[in-house]
């Protein structure tokens, strides 16, 4: 569906057709599924964040400013979202905000950081022993070819033909989960169908 289409299905909404916003939820979910998941790496997370964009987005749907893109406004509701459930999830993490004085901020880096560590150790758990072991070595203690080959009594040649196919092995497992998140996700609320 193309702009001016969802465009139309927004403007149809406003004037009281309810079932414009199920079409406008059907068209653009899985895009800001990929989105939220792309921020906050977990699944259960994104499926929240996702369902009270939606929720939000229903509320404010007749404030779409028609100069914009229509994912674009859902894209930057689902933005503040996030940052919001993270919010939360900070006071909820037994943060005492009167023992400390002051909430910190948590950088964008550092949640990306923290997102890329998950993501990176469910990675390796799903990798064989052989693979975990040298990338291990290799990416995480950052010991050279010559020290993971004695570490793990092997060969400096088999370290190199390990890595290599250890990396392509977490890249495709990289792709299928992620695939697998946005293909298999069930929102924690019915699909909308009409309000």
């Amino acid at each position: 569906m193309n702009q001016s289409e969802l465009k139309s299905l927004v403007a149809n909404h406003i004037k009281g057709d309810k079932k414009a916003f199920t079409l406008i939820y059907k068209e653009t979910v899985n895009k800001v599924f990929a989105f939220v998941y792309s921020r906050v790496g977990n699944k259960q997370w994104a499926e929240d964040i996702v369902s009270e964009t939606y929720i939000t987005l229903l509320d404010i749907l007749q404030r779409f400013d028609e100069s914009s893109k229509v994912e674009t406004f859902i894209i930057g509701i689902a933005n503040n979202k996030i940052k919001q459930y993270l919010s939360k999830l900070k006071e909820l993490d037994n943060f005492n905000e009167e023992e400390e004085g002051f909430i910190e901020d948590i950088s964008e880096d550092e949640e990306n950081s923290l997102l890329a560590k998950q993501n990176l150790d469910h990675i390796l758990n799903l990798l064989s022993e052989e693979y975990r072991g040298v990338l291990e070595c290799r990416f995480i203690k950052l010991q050279s070819i010559k020290d993971t080959a004695i570490d793990l009594a092997i060969s400096e040649g088999n370290v190199r033909v390990i890595q290599h196919r250890a990396l392509q092995k977490a890249t495709e497992l990289a792709k299928a989960l992620f695939q697998t998140n946005l293909e298999t996700h069930n929102f924690s609320f019915q699909e909308i169908k009409e309000y």
